[in-house]
């Protein structure tokens, strides 16, 4: 059985290594950037080239590194089967200028009224613009 003294101990020896271990500020992407972003998808990003159960959507970084990452958010659409990925493309949308592109793969046509949250982080990461449709045309 531990003594009072050794609770004690063991309680400040915790609290140290979370101050050393924490970090002292959210981890950022660049200065004043967020190092990832909650973005919102509806219809409006359903793709032209792909069909109605496929979702291809463009944010503006201004990074062109290859590491990203995105996650399902809330939808109410969800359906077990959905699958979402992302990679860097550089598209005719904003000059050129490169972002990442969202996909997302459901396993059947989407509903009517789509509402989908994803949060999505690319290294490097100057800034999130707000999503927009991207078809092969557009180079994504």
């Amino acid at each position: 059985m531990h003594t009072l003294n050794q609770i004690a101990r063991i309680g400040v020896a915790l609290a140290f290594m979370l101050i050393v271990l924490a970090p002292l500020r959210p981890a950022l992407a660049g200065d004043d950037v967020a190092f990832s972003r909650n973005v919102s998808i509806t219809n409006e990003e359903l793709s032209s080239d792909f069909g109605p159960s496929v979702v291809r959507a463009f944010i503006l970084t201004s990074s062109a590194d290859p590491n990203c990452l995105v996650t399902l958010g809330e939808s109410n659409n969800a359906v077990a089967g959905t699958v979402a990925f992302c990679g860097v493309r550089t598209p005719s949308l904003y000059g050129g200028k490169p972002g990442v592109l969202v996909t997302v793969f459901f396993p059947a046509p989407v509903v009517g009224n789509l509402i989908l949250t994803l949060t999505v982080h690319q290294n490097g990461a100057q800034r999130y613009a707000q999503p927009v449709a991207c078809s092969t045309a557009d180079g994504c």
